[in-house]
């Protein structure tokens, strides 16, 4: 698993990675403290997970969230913020961000959120789960049917609206991590979305009839 922090405050981010590294030494974490070299990384490397600050340097890391995710669409990125602002968590799920992980966490509260985000593909505060459950989000949604799929297709979906990583699904079903990412490539482009949440939200009103 590799996991790269995007984080301005390097006292911070390196005690992160320290506590993380202590929990799994298995892990391979990298650390960026701007969003230049950020960029520079994940085109040498594709990570896992990106733990990105939404304050990065004065940068606005939900504007950074859906920039990457125009040229990455299967990257898992999560904030990491001080704010426990329910507008701030809504818009970074509006942008694509798969989790929002409060700098106020316990460590054990932190390392159980970014093994949730790891494992299972998504982590937010419970105050935000009413929105989350009511799918309040700001933008049009529309109606599919499953007849725009592929049968392969539906089963990604279908994973991916249970949190689940390339890797697993790639394991589950029997094919290979860079398959699952074509799959995933040409579900966000038949429900014109930019991205893995964006995906699940818009798979919410596909028709089953």
């Amino acid at each position: 698993m590799d996991i790269l922090i995007i984080d301005d405050h390097p006292v911070f981010s390196a005690g992160l990675r320290e506590l993380l590294l202590a929990e799994n030494s298995d892990l391979k974490i990298d650390l960026c403290t701007n969003f230049k070299k950020a960029c520079e990384s994940i085109y040498c490397s594709l990570p896992n997970l990106i733990l990105l600050d939404l304050d990065l340097g004065g940068e606005n890391g939900i504007e950074l969230t859906a920039e990457l995710l125009k040229l990455y669409p299967a990257l898992k990125i999560a904030i990491l913020s001080a704010s426990e602002s329910v507008e701030d968590m809504q818009a970074c799920v509006e942008n694509g961000a798969i989790g929002y992980i409060t700098k106020s966490l316990d460590p054990d509260t932190l390392l159980k959120a970014i093994d949730l985000l790891c494992s299972s593909g998504s982590y937010f505060p419970s105050n935000l789960l009413p929105y989350l459950m009511n799918n309040k989000v700001k933008r049009e949604r529309k109606t599919y049917g499953l007849d725009i799929f592929t049968s392969r297709q539906i089963e990604v979906l279908e994973c991916l609206k249970n949190g689940k990583s390339n890797k697993l699904i790639g394991y589950e079903l029997g094919i290979t991590e860079g398959t699952v990412k074509l799959h995933v490539s040409s579900i966000l482009e038949k429900l014109k979305v930019n991205n893995r949440s964006e995906a699940i939200i818009a798979s919410l009103n596909i028709c089953t009839s």
